[in-house]
């Protein structure tokens, strides 16, 4: 099944009259291609969210009643943002800053790391009790031989769910929630916003507290959320289409496999920030449509 971290809802904005946007992409030798593709195929992986240690039944379970139910529930606060509104009331702004938050927990990248670093570590702790009773040596090999040999997606998976739990009580979400927010429309500058796989621009203070960010939600449109007007200044500089140059410039240079944008105007300009930062990587090719 193919799992989308970037949500079809919200790529739709960038399609073209032909129902596609233009997808820059390099491919596994950092080959550079633009080419035209609808949102069903793009921004996802196969099986990104499943499961392999539960039965088949289960195996879709977190794409299916999890993810699906952020992206279904930001639709109707992402209309309004992008019709100039903004949401008021305290479900549908929670609904939008689960979605924000969530595309930066949810990406491939993050999924894989989180997944390796519980693969890596989460026996640890019998180590130390081994060390610290030698005679438990053989039980904690038994239990390891168990989860190489019998479970050896549990690690994985636990992982996955570590993810979805985060994404339902961090405090991450009520904070974005709380914050001042904003859409700024680019439509009058002549150069239009872009997203990526990593399309979320944060700014954090000390003790790593989020004072803004600032996400794109169509080719003319930023979503900017803020805790106070100095934030809010510091992010729009001195002009406002700052902002533009700095957000097109970080979502391309730290996309990790594709940018999504209207079409290929700025083709050259996208393949110099893509190389800038271009390591392989290891993503299933969409089917084009």
């Amino acid at each position: 099944m193919y799992h989308h971290f970037l949500p079809r809802s919200y790529l739709r904005e960038w399609c073209g009259s032909d129902h596609k946007f233009t997808r820059f992409s390099r491919d596994r030798r950092g080959a550079f291609s633009a080419k035209r593709y609808g949102p069903e195929s793009v921004g996802g992986r196969q099986d990104l969210y499943a499961l392999q240690s539960v039965p088949v039944s289960q195996k879709q379970s977190l794409e299916l009643e999890e993810f699906q139910r952020i992206d279904e529930n930001a639709v109707v606060p992402l209309r309004l943002l992008r019709n100039g509104g903004i949401p008021k009331d305290n479900k549908a702004r929670l609904d939008w800053s689960t979605l924000v938050f969530s595309l930066i927990l949810r990406a491939p990248e993050v999924i894989d790391a989180y997944g390796l670093e519980f693969e890596t570590e989460w026996l640890n702790p019998l180590d130390e009790l081994v060390e610290e009773d030698p005679g438990l040596s053989l039980a904690v090999d038994l239990v390891k031989a168990h989860y190489h040999d019998v479970e050896p997606f549990a690690a994985r998976d636990y992982s996955k769910r570590s993810i979805v739990e985060l994404l339902k009580e961090s405090p991450e979400i009520p904070q974005i929630s709380a914050l001042e927010w904003e859409v700024i429309d680019f439509s009058s500058f002549g150069k239009p916003v872009m997203t990526s796989d990593c399309p979320v621009m944060t700014r954090r203070g000390s003790e790593f507290t989020l004072r803004s960010l600032a996400l794109a939600i169509g080719p003319t449109k930023i979503f900017i959320a803020y805790a106070a007007h100095q934030d809010r200044a510091e992010m729009l500089k001195s002009r406002v289409e700052d902002l533009l140059e700095e957000y097109n410039g970080l979502v391309v240079s730290r996309a990790k496999d594709l940018v999504i944008a209207f079409d290929d105007t700025y083709r050259t300009e996208v393949e110099t920030l893509m190389s800038s930062s271009w390591v392989p990587v290891d993503r299933q090719a969409p089917k084009k449509i």
